[in-house]
């Protein structure tokens, strides 16, 4: 499970700082809006894949909904 599912995303996420700070749950640490360019009530490992891979969640879950509607331009 760790080499096939979590270290793929994992061994990206040196690649944000911003989410390693946020990972570190420090005091100071960056909001979720800062970091995830969403606010939800919880994240899960789908999440961090869809992070790594657009460099935000905002944007993959856009695409989502733009999809879902039928209105997705490229």
């Amino acid at each position: 499970m760790w080499f096939s599912h979590y270290k793929p995303v994992f061994s990206k996420v040196s690649n944000y700082p911003l989410m390693v700070e946020w990972l570190e749950d420090e005091e100071d640490k960056p909001s979720d809006l800062e970091v995830w360019g969403v606010e939800n009530p919880t994240y899960i490992l789908t999440d961090l894949k869809k992070f790594v891979d657009n460099g935000t969640l905002a944007l993959a879950e856009e695409l989502v909904v733009k999809k879902s509607s039928g209105k997705l331009l490229l």
